[in-house]
């Protein structure tokens, strides 16, 4: 009987330590992909994506900001480049909108590309008319 105590008691603490790592690196993950989603790349892109007409065309007035759901920045001093997707919903539609963004100088952040996939599955090229 005592022994199926410890065991029951060590379970117990293996399970405890492995929710609180578990919890601690989702918290940790959670908090870059969120700070990403403030970035100058992140705010440039979401700024782009609420002006453009095309994007506007397909899914109606945006409703709210374009919300970020994950991407890549990869940036230095001399420049860098975003990789970033934000999930727009429109009166008519939601949009899953991927941006590359290219900075020559540190800071100033240009739209490389930009693209959604329409119902028909086809990328549609945000850039282009």
């Amino acid at each position: 009987m005592r022994k199926l105590i410890i065991a029951g008691v060590i379970t117990f603490i293996i399970f405890a330590l492995t929710s609180v790592i578990s919890i601690g690196f989702h918290f940790f993950v959670g908090s870059m992909i969120s700070s990403m989603g403030h970035t100058e790349a992140a705010e440039t892109a979401k700024e782009f994506l609420r002006q453009n007409r095309k994007l506007k065309d397909f899914t109606g007035e945006l409703r709210e900001s374009p919300s970020f759901v994950g991407g890549k920045i990869n940036a230095n001093d001399a420049g860098g480049e975003a990789y970033l997707s934000f999930e727009v919903e429109g009166e008519r539609k939601e949009v899953t909108a991927n941006v590359s963004l290219r900075s020559q100088n540190k800071g100033n952040w240009q739209i490389a590309d930009a693209d959604y996939i329409d119902d028909a599955g086809e990328t549609v090229d945000l850039l282009n008319k």
